[in-house]
């Protein structure tokens, strides 16, 4: 039987105060094989320090930051 991985990509520009909120409740769905590819679009309101310390402590987590700010299409 072949096991299916879940991705789920989230992208994010300045949502810091609900950014935390939003990774636990997509950790705590029921699928387990899942990862989570953030993409961070240079905040500068914390968003991207946030991001980066949920990504140190789930290995379920991996985050990314574009290399400048793109706009929601780019990112």
């Amino acid at each position: 039987m072949t096991s299916n991985k879940i991705g789920v990509c989230l992208l994010t520009f300045n949502h810091a105060e609900v950014i935390e909120s939003t990774i636990e409740s997509i950790l705590n769905q029921t699928i387990d094989d899942c990862e989570i590819v953030i993409s961070d679009d240079c905040s500068t309101d914390g968003t991207w320090e946030r991001v980066c310390e949920i990504a140190r402590r789930s290995p379920r987590v991996r985050a990314v930051q574009t290399p400048s700010n793109m706009g929601m299409a780019g990112n």
